[in-house]
């Protein structure tokens, strides 16, 4: 849902990649309903386990929670930011919304970082 997100807000300027501690097997129903919400297609993204990238190539490096910071710290990640996001996962279609609104404002105020 993140690289969703940023890749709508940021355009086709930035490559975005999404990756986790463990390979997830599809887009989950509850993000792609709020993706559909904010007008974005839920495409099929490239998604990659974290110890399968080659951390060096990336400008950026986001974390959306601590455990996950402190897994790319130690694989050394340069250029890494934490945002404290909370993970929906375990929650309803209410708590993906939020995740979805929080994930638009950290993306907007980093966009205009980058510009």
């Amino acid at each position: 849902m993140a690289a969703a997100i940023a890749q709508h807000a940021l355009g086709s300027r930035y490559r975005i990649s999404a990756a986790g501690l463990y390979l997830a097997s599809g887009i989950d129903k509850r993000a792609s309903a709020v993706l559909r919400e904010m007008n974005i297609k839920p495409k099929r993204l490239q998604r990659k386990a974290v110890k399968d990238l080659n951390l060096d190539r990336f400008d950026l490096v986001i974390a959306l929670g601590e455990s996950v910071h402190r897994h790319l710290k130690s694989a050394g990640a340069k250029h890494l930011r934490l945002w404290k996001i909370r993970d929906p996962y375990f929650g309803q279609i209410a708590t993906y919304r939020a995740t979805a609104a929080a994930l638009a404002s950290r993306i907007a105020r980093l966009q205009k970082d980058l510009a």
